[in-house]
């Protein structure tokens, strides 16, 4: 490990805060249709996102 590093430890099924982006950021911009990725609401509720198909081509995110 580089020096000045820190080892994150995250239990199975944990995702870490600084790994998951803002929804603001992503909802709406393109993307790589049929992509699935999380992300965290003004909330903080954990989201899920989807990439439309073309010709939207942009990511729609919901709470479950």
């Amino acid at each position: 490990m580089p020096e000045g590093s820190a080892e994150v430890l995250e239990q199975p099924g944990q995702v870490s805060a600084e790994l998951i982006k803002s929804c603001d950021e992503v909802i709406g911009k393109i993307c790589t249709p049929e992509s699935v990725i999380g992300c965290a609401m003004p909330d903080g509720a954990i989201a899920e996102c989807l990439c439309q198909q073309r010709p939207a081509n942009k990511w729609v995110c919901w709470v479950e």
